[in-house]
């Protein structure tokens, strides 16, 4: 999980500076081609995913990937939609699901710290 949040905080940092650089009512020549980029960025993040949630062993993993999955499939449908109707509106929501994703990934990430210190904890009891 930790690679992943860290992808995904990338991706977060690439989406904000576009929101930034695309401030004039016509489109930079960079709009296109850079959603383009951070929508597959975001497909090899869920990609990760899956591997992390194959890996996880928390209870409750499963319910906090398939949210994740659900942010992450919003960032690149936003995505598509900002490059279709060459708008910044839909690339904001796109943000806002990209931070959701990552807030997921940091919940995910610290469920396998909390796993990994309970078994060291039973390991040395024993």
């Amino acid at each position: 999980a930790e690679e992943a949040a860290e992808l995904q905080r990338q991706i977060i940092v690439a989406i904000w500076n576009v929101i930034r650089r695309e401030t004039e009512e016509e489109r930079t020549d960079k709009f296109d081609g850079d959603l383009q980029v951070i929508a597959e960025s975001q497909a090899s993040v869920m990609e990760k995913l899956a591997e992390v949630s194959q890996a996880a062993n928390a209870p409750d993993a499963e319910e906090i990937v398939a949210q994740i999955r659900g942010h992450m499939e919003s960032v690149i449908k936003y995505l598509q939609e900002g490059r279709e109707k060459k708008d910044v509106s839909p690339v904001k929501n796109a943000r806002a699901a990209a931070q959701s994703a990552f807030a997921g990934l940091l919940q995910l990430r610290a469920r396998e710290h909390e796993i990994v210190r309970s078994r060291q904890q039973q390991q040395q009891s024993q």
